[in-house]
């Protein structure tokens, strides 16, 4: 055999062992902890809750007071991605009236009351993180603008509810009205 030819047997034996040692190392990676971890579909939780308002306050446009009672929907969807990061998404609505009344909550009922003011109210937010966060909250502000109209003219004014909402490893608490004021816009 000719030199060129044992090199070429040399060669030939050698691929099949590179090959093997490559597949062995790759296999050595897999057993190890070394791995990456197979990507995983984001998990995606949603929470929903009422909270009901009922509050006796002063008319900021008159002289009177208005029993105000109606209801705020939070539904709040988090989306954990893991590596990918964190997501909330919260959709507001809040409706409900508003009705002439004394100091103490009961309803003007002598004929003098005016027709019931009524509002509505719907908006929405999001926030990201790069990874869940342990605990964090906020205050949301939502701004009603109860009216009532008809031979009374345009009446109206502004009725502002702040909800705290404190989140504990992703997961929201039930939201708790901390405030609620009223302002004549006029």
């Amino acid at each position: 055999m000719d030199t060129h030819t044992v090199m070429k047997h040399h060669l030939i034996a050698l691929v099949p062992v590179l090959a093997l040692t490559g597949a062995a190392a790759a296999h050595a990676q897999i057993i190890g902890t070394t791995v990456p971890t197979a990507p995983t579909a984001p998990i995606t939780a949603t929470y929903a809750f009422t909270v009901p308002v009922a509050k006796v306050v002063p008319n900021p446009c008159s002289t009177t007071f208005e029993l105000v009672s109606g209801q705020l929907q939070f539904t709040i969807r988090t989306t954990d991605s893991g590596a990918s990061g964190f997501a909330i998404a919260a959709e507001v609505t809040s409706s409900g009236i508003g009705q002439d009344a004394l100091a103490t909550g009961a309803l003007v009922v002598d004929g003098t009351q005016k027709p019931e003011y009524s509002y509505t109210y719907a908006s929405g937010f999001d926030a990201s993180f790069q990874k869940r966060p342990a605990d964090f909250g906020g205050t949301l502000s939502v701004v009603d603008l109860p009216s009532r109209s008809g031979v009374y003219g345009n009446d109206w004014f502004m009725l502002r509810t702040q909800y705290e909402v404190n989140f504990t490893n992703g997961v929201p608490s039930v939201p708790l009205i901390k405030e609620l004021t009223v302002s004549c816009p006029q």
